[in-house]
């Protein structure tokens, strides 16, 4: 008797039990996300709704960032970060709303040369909004919170001449291990 597997119709039936193993390893595995997903209410529960963002807010982060449209789903997932790192957030930024109402500022550039901008509390939360849109983040190191990589404000002065980048070109962390020239 002849043994089956050296014949190239075995080596067809090889091929295809691996392609069915690798599709049932793939789907144990999405399956295993989706239930992991489903059991855990709280991963749904980090996306907020851009309609659940005050309508005030919104408006002072377009003054702040001196951009009339704001992608809504940035401008919560900003509002969500900031609220989240600091304690108070609500009442910092509706007292930077006001007090910008208030003095009638015409643009950002008119609130950076204001004696609004001298006062340490509410040029703190103007950063920390500016930043979060800016920067894509918000905080710093281990406990910054993306906000956006891709659609941060700072690649567009660059849009169209330079590639966004869209992973870490040198892997997470790689400027730490770089050594600086001795002066």
């Amino acid at each position: 008797m002849s043994d089956d597997r050296s014949s190239p119709a075995s080596s067809v039936n090889r091929s295809t039990d691996l392609g069915r193993r690798r599709f049932l390893a793939v789907s144990a595995l999405a399956a295993s996300v989706a239930v992991a997903v489903g059991a855990s209410p709280g991963l749904a529960q980090g996306v907020v709704a851009a309609t659940e963002v005050d309508p005030d807010f919104v408006e002072l982060s377009r003054f702040l960032t001196a951009r009339p449209e704001l992608d809504a789903r940035i401008v919560a997932r900003a509002h969500q970060g900031l609220t989240q790192a600091h304690t108070g957030f609500a009442a910092q930024w509706a007292a930077l709303d006001r007090a910008i109402s208030g003095a009638k500022l015409a643009d950002v550039d008119a609130f950076a040369a204001s004696d609004l901008y001298g006062d340490p509390a509410l040029r703190g939360t103007a950063m920390a909004i500016i930043s979060a849109f800016y920067l894509g983040q918000v905080g710093q190191g281990d406990d910054a919170t993306l906000v956006s990589f891709e659609k941060a404000l700072m690649f567009q002065p660059t849009e169209g001449i330079i590639v966004i980048p869209t992973y870490a070109l040198g892997g997470p962390n790689y400027w730490d291990d770089l050594v600086l020239p001795a002066e």
